[in-house]
């Protein structure tokens, strides 16, 4: 999800530098209904930062140049967590993912946030009754 696009409509609550840009800690909500809270400079996304987007789904971690950097952790709606490695804004590089129970469902690589290489998945062990 792109909450970054150009022609979208947002509120920005924080403080803003000359130029009117959102600069230090700032919400910016767009009219799609996502959420950014985090740390801007002159307009930029850059350190901590959390995306919540419309579907309950939530994105946290570092920014620089208003781009995902190192490691990020995404929540799904559903509960479920990916812990993964981020460059320019996208997977890339090692993750783990685990389901709403915290059970380990996927370790493996990603490539431009897609699975790639050598990966592992995990299914729960059901009983019979």
């Amino acid at each position: 999800m792109d909450s970054d696009d150009e022609n979208m409509e947002e509120v920005i609550e924080g403080p803003l530098d000359e130029d009117d840009q959102p600069h230090g800690f700032c919400t910016i909500t767009y009219s799609s209904s996502d959420r950014f809270e985090g740390h801007f400079v002159h307009g930029e996304k850059n350190g901590r930062g959390k995306f919540y987007f419309f579907d309950g789904s939530i994105l946290e971690g570092y920014y620089v140049d208003d781009a995902l950097q190192a490691q990020g952790v995404y929540t799904y709606e559903d509960g479920g967590v990916l812990h993964g490695t981020y460059l320019e804004g996208e997977l890339n590089g090692p993750a783990r993912e685990y389901d709403a129970e915290g059970r380990l469902i996927f370790k493996g690589q990603y490539k431009d946030n897609t699975r790639h290489g050598v990966c592992w998945l995990y299914y729960p062990v059901r009983q019979l009754q």
